[in-house]
């Protein structure tokens, strides 16, 4: 009876040399449970095409970067995709070459260096000056949405990242946390105020598998709606917030949790501009 690695390995070689995407969507992890329908959905297109024209998406051809981004940028109708959705394919295809390589199949990233178009929204969220973070996170009600306000702004960690955080993920003693696509160590800031939470916890008691925060990504965006009023501000979005943590601090790409060096890089040269 062959070992289970062994069969995980041959279900994704056969995968992704058949273009399979229903079989690899089940064996790739995408982040969270509920993500799988759309991850699968947004990249029928790439596999579709890939099928068609015979392309082994293992051990894709020479011009494969030019290939998957001109089919990224197709919807089944054959219209223009969005730079939206054309972003959202590149990185679900990024994840799955991400996971190819820690499971041993592949060596190099067939993304590595690719050029992306770039992304641009035709009304970017306001960012908050620094000194409006700062009364914000004053007039914060309670340690939680202190300690996940402070973890946004001084880590650029997303709301659905905070929703999926256990006592599992921290470690303490290093001050780190193992979040969505990296190991970020946590700055004295963020450190402390997940330290307050951990000793209301109970400590080195705290169930490993208890959510450190709460509140899901939803709820999040209205408590922060909730204390910049409160604070006599306008509200800002978590986006407007991730994005002055790119502005405000010296991050690297494991530090703001980034996957991709290159969307790191392009994501703090915009907040910067902003």
């Amino acid at each position: 009876m062959p070992h289970p690695a062994d069969e995980r390995a041959l279900k994704l070689t056969r995968a992704m040399v058949n273009a399979d995407l229903d079989t690899l969507g089940a064996l790739i992890s995408w982040g969270k449970a509920e993500s799988q329908r759309s991850a699968v959905s947004s990249l029928i297109p790439l596999f579709k095409a890939a099928s068609e024209q015979g392309i082994n998406l293992l051990h894709p051809p020479e011009d494969f970067q030019d290939w998957l981004l001109k089919h990224a940028a197709l919807n089944l109708d054959d219209t223009t995709a969005t730079s939206t959705t054309i972003k959202t394919r590149l990185s679900r295809m990024s994840v799955i070459y991400t996971q190819l390589i820690d499971e041993g199949l592949l060596l190099t990233h067939p993304m590595r260096g690719m050029r992306r178009p770039v992304y641009q929204r035709p009304t970017d969220p306001r960012i908050p000056a620094p000194d409006e973070v700062l009364r914000m996170l004053a007039h914060t009600p309670s340690a939680e949405l202190r300690a996940a306000f402070t973890l946004i702004y001084h880590h650029a960690f997303r709301g659905a990242e905070l929703a999926e955080l256990t006592w599992a993920h921290y470690f303490p003693d290093k001050g780190e946390l193992v979040r969505r696509f990296q190991l970020t160590v946590l700055d004295q800031v963020s450190h402390h105020a997940l330290e307050e939470l951990r000793a209301k916890a109970g400590g080195v008691y705290a169930p490993e598998r208890e959510r450190i925060f709460p509140d899901n990504d939803a709820q999040l965006r209205v408590a922060l709606a909730r204390t910049c009023r409160a604070a006599n501000l306008t509200p800002f979005s978590i986006s407007a917030l991730r994005r002055a943590s790119l502005r405000d601090f010296t991050h690297r790409m494991e530090s703001a949790g980034f996957a991709n060096q290159q969307w790191f890089d392009e994501a703090v040269a915009a907040a910067r501009r902003a």
